[in-house]
């Protein structure tokens, strides 16, 4: 009998691989769809100007970028333990590629905000939600679930419970 419990803990460890196997990215892959669908949506039914699609793309490219950096570990550490003279010369970032990325989504996220009659500006919600789901991303790619999921649930209640208490909470 297949034990789901025992594969649901072996695929969702909290840790970097030995080996980004097709399973592997398969999974992260899948979860950054999934989640950063799921804040899509809610931004996209409001009629937003970035909703499902782009923060999907958002997050599954940032979960890519996320693997390739962590292959690039797995490559390092592979040549340096065959090769003990390289060992100590031989070094990996593994926040250097996903600073980019944040740096990068961020100014995605600067093309949503517009300014609206009068001193208003609009968008910045949608600007930070895709910043937020880019990081979130970062962390699926990476295989950080106990940080991404419940972020993405946080998330999901800024955007959609929030939204309700803010005209009470703010008076603009």
């Amino acid at each position: 009998m297949i034990d789901f419990i025992k594969i649901t803990n072996e695929l969702f460890k909290n840790s970097f691989v030995n080996e980004l196997t097709v399973e592997v990215v398969s999974l992260r892959l899948l979860l950054a769809v999934v989640f950063g669908g799921i804040v899509g949506y809610t931004r996209e039914k409001d009629n937003k100007p970035a909703g499902f699609r782009t923060h999907i793309l958002v997050c599954f490219g940032a979960a890519i970028i996320s693997m390739v950096q962590d292959q690039l570990r797995l490559n390092i550490l592979k040549l340096a333990s065959v090769n003990l003279k390289l060992s100590g010369v031989i070094k990996t970032d593994l926040g250097r590629l996903g600073a980019q990325v944040v740096s990068g989504i961020g100014f995605l996220g600067a093309g949503s905000i517009m300014k609206e009659k009068g001193e208003t500006v609009g968008g910045i919600t949608t600007a930070a939600g895709i910043w937020a789901t880019g990081c979130a991303g970062l962390g699926i790619g990476w295989g950080f679930y106990n940080l991404a999921i419940p972020a993405i649930v946080f998330m999901l209640v800024i955007i959609v419970i929030f939204k309700k208490f803010e005209p009470k909470i703010v008076k603009k």
